[in-house]
């Protein structure tokens, strides 16, 4: 994943109006994890990416397009 990743993760998140707090409580995270998606520094494990597009209500290619 990439930089791209983490732009689209928080434009959908700011989208369906959740904080990174909030999420990070559904994902079951910390909140600085959740920025360290958002900035690229590191990248969640396929489970959890898949908890993130079903909270968005996305499918994989619109979090992970470039």
């Amino acid at each position: 994943m990439s930089k791209a990743f983490g732009d689209n993760l928080r434009q959908l998140r700011l989208k369906k109006g959740y904080t990174q707090a909030e999420l990070a409580t559904l994902l079951n995270i910390d909140r600085t994890t959740l920025t360290k998606y958002e900035r690229g520094l590191t990248e969640p494990d396929f489970l959890r990416l898949k908890l993130i597009c079903e909270i968005l209500n996305v499918d994989y290619n619109t979090i992970l397009q470039k």
